[in-house]
């Protein structure tokens, strides 16, 4: 079962198509641009993680929202959530309530995602 502590990693017994799915993710990641160094992924955890939805976040920052004559220092993580199955952005999502508890609070790295794609590429009839 998934919890808060999960990583990809974690999930290459229970996925459907491992390969199919990191390859999804990591394209993802570089087709929308994020920066290898500082991004990172984070996975859904409501699931039974067979196509797990998954974020790509980059790194918090903070703001000051100002609502008339008061000030409130905040902070922010821009993120987009994806789809496990079909990889499509869920944009649908974007105006909702957030609910950090659905999702991991491990995450993983580009790098790290990669070297594990290579692992999975080269031993996939063992999973």
């Amino acid at each position: 079962m998934l919890n808060q502590s999960s990583v990809a990693a974690d999930l290459i017994h229970v996925l459907a198509d491992p390969v199919d799915w990191l390859t999804g993710v990591l394209s993802n990641f570089v087709s929308n641009g994020y920066d290898s160094e500082v991004s990172a992924i984070r996975i859904g955890i409501t699931g039974s993680g067979i196509a797990p939805n998954y974020k790509i976040e980059e790194p918090s920052k903070p703001f000051i929202l100002e609502i008339g004559a008061q000030k409130f220092e905040m902070t922010e993580t821009p993120a987009r959530t994806f789809n496990g199955r079909n990889h499509t952005e869920m944009t649908e999502l974007d105006d909702l309530e957030r609910h950090d508890e659905n999702w991991s609070a491990a995450t993983i790295k580009f790098i790290e995602a990669k070297a594990l794609l290579a692992k999975l590429a080269q031993s996939k009839s063992t999973y």
